[in-house]
């Protein structure tokens, strides 16, 4: 089975991954709305991306350890 190339998606705000022949994951994410650079978080209903999300907020990505 062939691997298939991915990128992430074109919304800013979203962690998922695309195949490289879309340009993002949801119809939110290509929707107006889902583009507003002043929204900071993803609407797009997957979960992978929620998680991920959570993950950076709260589980301590960017923080300087002790």
């Amino acid at each position: 089975m062939v691997e298939r190339a991915t990128i992430r998606c074109e919304n800013l705000s979203c962690l998922c991954e695309v195949s490289v022949d879309e340009a993002t994951c949801s119809d939110y994410c290509s929707s107006p709305g889902g583009r507003d650079v002043a929204e900071v978080s993803c609407a797009c209903g997957h979960a992978v991306c929620r998680e991920a999300i959570e993950a950076q907020l709260h589980g301590g990505a960017g923080r300087e350890s002790a």
